[in-house]
């Protein structure tokens, strides 16, 4: 009499069976080199952002290891989540290639699956209007070898102006500041040292003109806004890349804002209680 029981059964696993293969989990792996954990906080931000989103093992490699593969045929993962030049390059020389997404590196997005720290302009754009309606130009000085802001095609409020020579870049941010006026807002060169931006800025500052950086070490040397990639939220984006089984290469869209508010007050540049909400660090 429990015949009918045991065929409600069966026929309850062949509906069900499907259903679980296909929703099978990727066996992910997050692979990252020590040396840059211990020395870089983002590293640890950008793992927990990941690990929001899918469960994954860590694998850390040291920098002098030279046999990526060994070590990855043995955990044979379906997704490779790559952190970092050194871990990305190194996996991309193995059979493993096709599985790995990049990220905490700056790439072209048609080089790699993942997420570039290289940030997308129109989030800068969309970030300065916002911030700064008053800004009716906005240019972004880089040297072609070290853009960590995409340039896309110029237009009328939005110019890239790339370099071959840092010197170069810096002479144009130079020349420029000193042809503005407090309409215009410059992102200077990431890798210009902080001394060089200290000059700079204090041109800008008898101007009334707004610098702009991506490198946080300038905050200090005088800009008035740094944008950086928003690390936990990069991760998890790239958590959710590591679910996907046709993935593609993008800039980062993810950003945080840190103020000086010294520099601010001099350009007497006020902010709403709103506009004041999108900073995450404020210096004084």
């Amino acid at each position: 009499m429990y015949i009918w029981i045991y065929n409600f059964l069966f026929l309850i696993s062949i509906i069900c069976f499907p259903i679980t293969v296909l929703s099978k989990e990727h066996n992910v792996l997050i692979a990252y080199s020590k040396a840059s954990l211990e020395k870089h906080p983002i590293y640890s931000s950008v793992i927990k952002g990941i690990e929001k989103n899918i469960s994954a093992e860590l694998l850390e490699f040291n920098d002098d290891e030279q046999d990526y593969q060994q070590k990855l045929d043995r955990i044979h993962p379906d997704r490779i989540v790559a952190l970092g030049k050194s871990v990305i390059q190194s996996i991309d020389k193995t059979s493993f290639k096709d599985k790995m997404i990049a990220g905490i590196m700056f790439f072209d997005p048609s080089q790699y699956k993942g997420i570039s720290l290289t940030i997308d302009n129109t989030v800068v754009e969309q970030q300065i209007n916002t911030l700064l309606p008053e800004i009716r130009k906005i240019y972004v000085i880089q040297e072609e070898s070290n853009q960590s802001i995409y340039s896309r095609e110029n237009n009328i409020n939005f110019e890239f102006k790339n370099y071959p020579v840092l010197l170069d870049a810096i002479r144009a941010a130079a020349n420029i500041i000193e042809q503005s006026d407090s309409t215009v807002a410059i992102i200077l060169p990431p890798n210009t040292s902080p001394n060089i931006v200290f000059g700079l800025a204090k041109i800008a500052w008898d101007r009334n003109i707004v610098l702009i950086s991506t490198n946080l070490s300038h905050l200090d040397a005088g800009v008035m806004m740094v944008l950086f990639p928003d690390a936990e939220a990069t991760g998890e984006e790239l958590g959710k890349l590591a679910k996907l089984n046709n993935t593609k290469g993008e800039y980062t869209k993810n950003l945080k804002i840190a103020l000086n508010s010294r520099v601010a007050q001099h350009l007497s540049k006020e902010f709403t209680q709103k506009q004041k909400d999108k900073f995450s660090i404020t210096v004084k």
